[in-house]
């Protein structure tokens, strides 16, 4: 796919993943729509190349704001031709001191965001039969890990959700992407406690979904060690993976 020239909606640009996507995007010839709920650090990003980037905060987790934003956008720029779903956010929980709350925002961000933006999106690739839409799951959909469940619990149903899509859109020429990294250096990452192998730059990582996009893949997964090693604990017998990783909380 040819990305000079096109309109491409990045949601969660105000840091981690989608920043790097972002910057990285800026060594083509497109404009770039990018969603945040912090205005002040999407026009810091915008400063790097006002002509080719345009602002439009709001919180994605609530379906009246992306709505208006989707509305903004289509009346300023047009219809996009690119949609990168990125906005995530993680909740370490345990169950002593269990908090709907808190759970129920990771749901909102990761899972019901994403709902909210294809709902305004669809109908119009719909209409005008093309687009493409990456939306950024995770290595972390293939098991419950504790401690982490509602993350991966809502990229699992995200994953889930997009290969579903994926073949009813094809009649209408969208492209679904499920774009699935390991760790990479972020917000979250950064919360994290625990070990993390292979852990990468955001600005790689950027660079390797920008290049799938192009290549119109149906999945970005990296990097390959850590998809292998989560297709083994994958295919792990669920009484010894909870085993091991019963040792592992003690």
């Amino acid at each position: 796919m040819e990305i000079n020239e096109k309109l491409i909606l990045i949601t969660g640009a105000s840091s981690g993943i989608g920043e790097a996507i972002t910057k990285e995007l800026l060594n083509y010839n497109c404009k770039i729509a990018i969603i945040a709920r912090t205005k002040e650090k999407l026009d810091l990003i915008r400063q790097k190349s006002p002509e080719s980037i345009f602002v439009f905060p709001g919180d994605v987790s609530d379906k009246t704001e992306v709505d208006r934003i989707y509305s903004e956008i289509k009346s300023a720029l047009g219809v996009p031709d690119v949609v990168i779903l990125n906005a995530g956010i993680s909740s370490k929980s345990r169950i002593e001191n269990f908090n709907s709350t808190d759970l129920l925002k990771v749901i909102d961000t990761n899972l019901s965001a994403n709902l909210f933006w294809l709902e305004n999106i669809l109908p119009d690739f719909i209409k005008r039969k093309s687009g493409f839409i990456a939306a950024v799951s995770s290595m972390a959909d293939n098991k419950a890990y504790s401690l982490s469940s509602i993350y991966c619990a809502t990229k699992a149903a995200l994953t889930n959700y997009l290969e579903g899509i994926s073949i009813e859109a094809k009649k209408y020429n969208i492209k679904i992407c499920t774009v699935r990294p390991g760790f990479v250096k972020s917000a979250i990452t950064d919360k994290n406690d625990f070990q993390m192998p292979f852990m990468m730059e955001a600005s790689k990582a950027a660079k390797i979904i920008v290049k799938g996009i192009i290549k119109e893949k149906r999945y970005i997964e990296f990097p390959f060690v850590m998809l292998l090693l989560t297709r083994l604990i994958g295919i792990l017998p669920n009484r010894l993976f909870e085993y091991f990783y019963s040792r592992k909380l003690r």
